[in-house]
């Protein structure tokens, strides 16, 4: 059976915007893991996760991105993306954070990002137009803009989830 294998190439797809965006990544004030868990179901129904680098066909792997602020300084406009990658689709509503933030996605590998629903206009035969919402399996990113500021010394958990294909 085939395997996905995750790697720490998907932490280069994440990306901020802080107040010290412009400083080299040593001295950068906020600071970021991600790491994957195995959504695991027992059979009352109970979930668990489990730390994974390797999924299979069928499985859920819960994303769990931190920022944490390492310095005695607010931090202010955190964005945080994260990636679905490929092989994989995004489990719809799986998107949450215990920080007030507002949720955008892309379907456009990370180009544009817009809140839900996503809507794109699809040509019928007869030449007309009409507005469809794009089904969440088709996203390709999820972005949080957290309204909150990032506390000194503290950090802000991001999570979402994805179904391997």
């Amino acid at each position: 059976m085939q395997h996905l294998r995750f790697t720490f190439a998907l932490l280069a797809s994440l990306y901020l915007v802080a107040a010290h965006a412009d400083q080299n990544a040593a001295t950068q004030p906020v600071q970021s893991t991600m790491e994957a868990f195995l959504v695991e179901v027992d059979s009352e129904g109970k979930e668990s996760l489990q730390k994974t680098t390797t999924a299979e066909p069928g499985q859920t792997i819960e994303w769990k991105v931190t920022f944490s602020n390492v310095t005695a300084n607010v931090q202010k406009n955190l964005v945080v993306s994260g990636p679905i990658p490929d092989g994989t689709e995004y489990v719809a509503g799986s998107a949450k954070t215990d920080v007030a933030a507002s949720l955008l996605v892309s379907v456009d590998n990370g180009r544009s990002f817009v809140a839900e629903p996503v809507l794109r206009d699809v040509k019928k035969p007869d030449g007309s137009v009409s507005r469809e919402v794009v089904p969440a399996e088709e996203y390709d990113y999820v972005r949080w803009q957290s309204a909150e500021p990032l506390a000194a010394y503290s950090s802000q958990v991001f999570t979402y989830r994805v179904r391997v294909e």
